[in-house]
């Protein structure tokens, strides 16, 4: 029984990745970013849309979410959907394809002008268990979001995990870019 555990934790490496992404708000001083336009079903699926370097988002379901007590006090939201995740590069001396299709789940909620994200992405490839907490405010005309991230990735590509933790960095802070124009658009 021992052996069994220590080769189940040797052969994927976990990663814990904390950041923090920071974007001027809208050019114009008569907008203001409403992070609540965030949770409307039509700004949502834009986001992701525009997001995805691939423009494909497949089997969208959005619903309001209100089922457990934490979140009462919450305007909250659940998304599922299907998307196309693209690998770095590096990937490839060792991958014959970068792109896959992916099952992602979010579950969004506004609260006091924070909207927080918790991210699950299904299985890809060498990445496994990836989750994100993504908690995003705005303060003098910024848009500001912490970001963790948990992943798990196999200990033979163990050296590579700083070029996967850039990749999933740029990632954060391209949605954020879109975030905003999509919140600068509809105010």
């Amino acid at each position: 029984m021992r052996f069994y555990i220590c080769l189940c934790m040797c052969i994927f490496s976990a990663r814990a990745l904390k950041f923090e992404v920071v974007q001027k708000t809208c050019e114009s001083a008569s907008q203001s970013v409403q992070l609540e336009n965030a949770l409307n079903p039509d700004t949502a699926y834009n986001i992701i849309y525009r997001w995805n370097r691939f423009g494909i988002v497949r089997d969208w379901q959005f619903q309001e979410d209100e089922e457990d007590e934490f979140k009462k006090n919450m305007h909250c939201v659940k998304l599922q959907f299907i998307s196309r995740l693209m690998l770095p590069n590096v990937f490839s001396q060792y991958l014959s394809d970068l792109s896959y299709d992916v099952g992602i789940q979010k579950s969004l909620c506004y609260r006091n002008n924070i909207l927080t994200e918790l991210v699950h992405v299904n299985d890809v490839s060498v990445l496994s268990d990836f989750s994100a907490i993504e908690v995003t405010k705005v303060a003098n005309g910024y848009l500001k979001s912490s970001v963790s991230v948990h992943y798990q990735i196999p200990w033979y590509f163990a050296v590579l995990k700083p070029i996967v933790d850039k990749h999933v960095q740029q990632s954060f802070t391209d949605r954020l870019v879109v975030l905003n124009e999509e919140l600068c658009s509809n105010a």
